[in-house]
């Protein structure tokens, strides 16, 4: 595998400009975009070379609020061993926002308490999908920039995707390649995950190499509208609910009275309606 370096993200270049200021002056940047746009890989290509002290908190490594607290409190407080040995600036890193707003609601308003009216020596970078900008509310004014990055497009996706593949490999099928971004959207995240699906000896439907789900690309309305007029069966059920630790349900749960108000519904619906707000419900206590 070839290394990815900034140049990769080329496409991306006054972004890239304006998180470096950000880092440069400490300020704290919320990076908003598409799914699988290559946020989370290039900042962690502008921050791998540095000697930062670096907090890094997202939903893998998310344990409980209380957790989160004292590891912020303590990070600010103390000072690492490196730091006597060589002096180093720190950083906090806050991954995958959308998804932890999600699975803890009193996340957000945490986060804004704490950072909205403290003054902070180093950088804070967020990193969130588009749709978290829409329902952050007062989160916006935490930030000192807000910087968007737009969709990949094939081509992009396709060079930076070849990089993860071995220079020596000569059982990759570029045409398997080709379909599995396009049937995804060009979501890299996706198609970094199911490389080893391209080879020449697998053989795969075109159906097979759609890994994102249908549901995704939908507005709130047409995602209603789908549960509301079709019959779904399981593996779509399973998509819905637990894409992206229910971001999708989220969304569903928070969203779905204005289809309710725009459209007249039978009472097959709305009782399906209860049922789904059931489940939204002990999906999130699950959480």
């Amino acid at each position: 595998m070839m290394k990815l370096t900034l140049k990769d993200f080329g496409h991306y270049y006054n972004s890239i400009k304006e998180i470096q200021s950000a880092i440069k002056n400490k300020q704290s940047v919320l990076c908003n975009g598409f799914s699988g746009c290559g946020k989370t890989t290039l900042i962690q290509l502008l921050i791998q070379d540095t000697n930062w002290d670096i907090l890094e908190i997202n939903a893998s490594n998310y344990e409980s609020l209380a957790i989160t607290k004292r590891k912020i409190a303590m990070f600010m407080e103390f000072k690492s061993i490196v730091f006597f040995f060589q002096e180093t600036s720190k950083l906090i890193l806050i991954d995958d926002m959308d998804i932890l707003s999600n699975t803890d609601r009193n996340f957000n308003s945490f986060f804004i308490d704490y950072f909205k009216n403290k003054t902070l020596s180093f950088p804070l970078i967020c990193i969130a999908n588009s749709n978290y900008e829409k329902k952050m509310g007062d989160t916006s004014k935490v930030f000192d920039k807000i910087i968007r990055f737009r969709k990949l497009s094939f081509q992009q996706c396709f060079q930076i995707a070849t990089k993860y593949i071995d220079e020596n490999d000569e059982n990759v099928d570029y045409e398997k390649l080709t379909t599995l971004i396009k049937e995804n959207s060009n979501d890299l995240r996706t198609v970094i995950n199911h490389l080893d699906e391209c080879k020449l000896n697998r053989t795969l439907s075109i159906s097979s190499l759609r890994k994102r789900s249908r549901f995704f690309d939908l507005s709130i309305h047409e995602i209603v509208n789908v549960i509301c007029t079709t019959l779904l069966n399981s593996e779509e059920i399973n998509e819905l609910l637990g894409y992206d630790t229910n971001q999708i349900v989220s969304i569903l749960h928070e969203n779905v009275y204005k289809s309710l108000r725009s459209s007249h519904m039978d009472s097959s619906e709305y009782k399906m309606l209860q049922k789904l707000n059931t489940i939204c419900t002990e999906s999130e206590l699950t959480n």
